[in-house]
């Protein structure tokens, strides 16, 4: 019988032969993928302060290494969690600083750049002081002002600036100051050099002509006369003025004291209120009788009666020009409480010359926290903490909101009310020119426009709002941030 026998091949020759015909599809997809690397590269924050830092991160695919270059230099780890070196980069001068980012892999490379931006602490000042002025939300403080819907000339000028001027980097191309023009808004445009009427902001300027003229120097601190204060701080009772005295005529100071208010029944401007002696009442007419010596207490002190609106101004800008303040301005009535004309510019150089340390004006040694202001008086009438102490008011009438309790001082404002108040001395005027001077006196400060609308109440008046402005303002400046 005969047996069948079968050869075969070994198996493992059977492998061999199996295993080429396999092998080359899957070592083509192994080792030949050429899929492009991606890359993410990022710097947090974007903009610092000098002397702070930043953080770069980065993350890649597909790549088998990565540098540096630009701002930094050498070779990277793939991502920045891996990275063995400190991703963390603190630029010790300011400016703009790009940091670039490459990762090579089989598919290329790709390669990304970031900006940090690294200024100082002023730039920052600057730059939150400008967003601030140019915001253009018309529920912000500033754009309420610059957006005025009710019929007023739209926009308006701001500057901050200090002993030396408008504060500014040149470098960079900042400045504190601004000439802010909604798009689409009216033709007038302010500037530095617009004439402006400049209503109540003239009490500062007479204030201080006065004190060069009249302040005397006792124990070496300079003091009002006794006898002056009333006139100088609105508690004289002279406080019924309708400030109608005509423009560019050539009345005096005299004839205004003597023109009737228009009330019912109708009075001479100088008419006294005996109730209200000793109780602050904002009212033209305290400066006017003062000026004109239409008081007995007062008589022969200024002389000014026959006063028409030039000698008005030769008087105040001889006063400045006695301490090397170059200004112009102009009367355009002659009422010494509110009938200057001039420019933010020339207001600027007065509120530097209050500013200055050497041969400043007397004003400056007046400008004092309300607590060491023996002239502050409280001008809230509808505060209780300004009351005697029969819980009778001590104020009369005031233009700011029942909400703000400010003290008056000789001729200025001192913002101190509790809620809002910084300390800021300033001299805001009906048609919203708004000049401050900061606690601290190092800084001034103008927003300048000229806005006939009247408000329908006291926080919608020109007045009002372009101190809300000019504070939000002020914030920004001193914070470096900017403000709603």
């Amino acid at each position: 019988m005969r047996h069948l026998i079968v050869r075969t091949k070994p198996l493992y020759l059977m492998l061999v032969a199996i295993i080429p015909l396999t092998y080359p599809s899957y070592a083509g997809a192994w080792w030949t993928d050429k899929s492009p690397p991606t890359l993410t590269f990022a710097v947090t924050p974007a903009q610092i302060q000098l002397g702070g830092s930043a953080t770069l991160t980065w993350s890649s695919t597909n790549a088998t290494k990565c540098s540096a270059s630009g701002a930094w230099n050498g070779n990277k780890a793939t991502s920045s969690s891996a990275a063995r070196h400190p991703t963390t980069v603190k630029p010790w001068l300011r400016g703009s600083y790009t940091y670039s980012f490459s990762c090579t892999g089989r598919g290329g490379t790709v390669k990304q750049s970031v900006t940090l931006q690294v200024t100082s602490r002023l730039d920052q000042q600057i730059s939150a002081a400008q967003a601030t002025a140019t915001n253009p939300s018309p529920a912000s403080s500033c754009g309420a002002i610059s957006h005025n819907s009710a019929g007023g000339d739209n926009g308006f000028y701001w500057e901050i600036g200090n002993i030396a001027g408008i504060i500014a980097d040149p470098s960079l191309g900042l400045s504190a100051s601004g000439s802010v023009q909604p798009a689409g808004t009216g033709p007038y445009n302010y500037s530095r050099t617009t004439p402006l009427y400049i209503a109540s902001a003239s009490k500062w300027l007479y204030g201080t002509y006065v004190a060069e003229a009249h302040a005397e120097s006792v124990n070496n601190q300079w003091q009002i006369p006794g006898a002056d204060v009333p006139f100088l701080n609105f508690t004289s009772g002279y406080d019924n003025m309708a400030d109608n005295c005509s423009y560019n005529a050539t009345a005096t100071v005299g004839d205004c004291v003597q023109n009737r208010n228009g009330a019912t029944p109708s009075v001479p401007n100088g008419t006294r209120t005996s109730a209200d002696i000793g109780r602050f009442s904002y009212n033209s007419g305290h400066l006017e009788v003062f000026e004109a010596g239409a008081d007995p207490s007062i008589a022969g002190v200024m002389n000014g009666a026959n006063y028409q609106d030039a000698n008005l101004a030769n008087a105040i800008m001889t006063a400045m020009g006695s301490k090397g303040i170059a200004i112009s301005l102009n009367f355009v009535t002659p009422i010494p409480a509110g009938g200057v004309e001039t420019t933010p510019g020339d207001y600027a150089a007065f509120l530097q010359g209050l500013l200055r340390i050497s041969n400043p004006l007397v004003m400056r040694s007046l400008l004092r926290p309300t607590a060491s202001d023996p002239y502050a008086v409280c001008t809230n009438p509808y505060d209780p903490a300004c009351a005697d102490s029969h819980g009778h008011p001590l104020a009369v009438y005031s233009p700011l909101p029942a909400s703000e309790s400010w003290h008056y001082a000789i001729t200025h404002w001192i913002e101190d009310d509790p809620a809002t108040g910084d300390g800021t001395y300033s001299s805001p005027g009906k048609f919203g020119f708004y000049p401050w001077i900061d606690s601290s006196k190092t800084y001034y400060g103008i927003v300048a426009r000229y806005d006939t609308t009247a408000g329908t109440t006291p926080t919608a008046s020109p007045y009002y709002q372009s101190v809300v402005c000019g504070r939000a303002i002020r914030a920004a400046f001193m914070t470096g941030v900017a403000q709603p």
